[in-house]
């Protein structure tokens, strides 16, 4: 009887066990969803606003949910990719990249294109443009305020669709810019005639030493 009632007591501590260990899967599983559905719910009701720019160069490693930051801190992500010609009756072809932004993040307000505010800003040189990370090719984009001069906006000759924010050219396409430059120079010097001046400088100046 002994042995019947301590198995018995055994195995009732056993399903005890079993039973907490139930509970607590079932309870962190609960938060798990809890906790997601919270964050989801803020990411949900937080305004954002649409933006498109129209970007005059290769956007490889730009893909459809890279982050867009204004000074390095995030302010939005890439909704859309596509040609300009695929959403508008063009035959400009640009890339269009769509961007929503949240309503909170500029001092500006971005949801309303006649706005004088934002305007204002653009007139101030705040532009788009693509940034890397590191060598890994992963591009993202990134807002600047550059010289509104040696920055115009893009020609267009359609309305967009949404608040057009100008672009600007990479860093790493005018690195590339000034390379073939210094190499076209380089391919437009003259070896030849300038290796004969410098020998008949040599020679005019050895003669007047005679």
């Amino acid at each position: 009887r002994i042995i019947k009632r301590d198995s018995k007591r055994a195995l009732s501590m056993e399903k005890f066990s079993y039973f907490k260990i139930g509970i607590f899967v079932i309870t962190a599983i609960v938060m798990g969803v809890l906790g997601v559905v919270v964050l989801g719910a803020g990411a949900l009701f937080q305004k954002k606003s649409i933006v498109e720019t129209y970007i005059d160069e290769s956007v490889q490693g730009l893909d459809i949910g890279s982050p867009v930051k204004f000074r390095g801190v995030p302010v939005g992500r890439v909704e859309d990719i596509t040609l300009t010609s695929v959403e508008y009756r063009t035959r400009l072809q640009y890339v269009l990249v769509r961007i929503s932004i949240s309503s909170n993040m500029l001092q500006f307000p971005v949801n309303d294109p006649s706005s004088p505010a934002l305007q204002r800003e653009l007139d101030r040189g705040f532009r788009i443009r693509m940034a890397a990370h590191g060598l890994t090719g992963v591009a993202y984009l990134e807002g600047e305020y550059l010289n509104p001069e040696g920055n115009p906006a893009l020609r267009i000759d359609w309305r967009p669709r949404y608040p057009y924010i100008p672009s600007a050219r990479s860093r790493i396409t005018q690195l590339s810019d000034a390379v073939e430059r210094i190499l076209r120079n380089i391919e437009e010097i003259n070896v030849p005639q300038i290796t004969a001046s410098i020998v008949r400088s040599l020679t005019a100046m050895t003669k007047l030493r005679e």
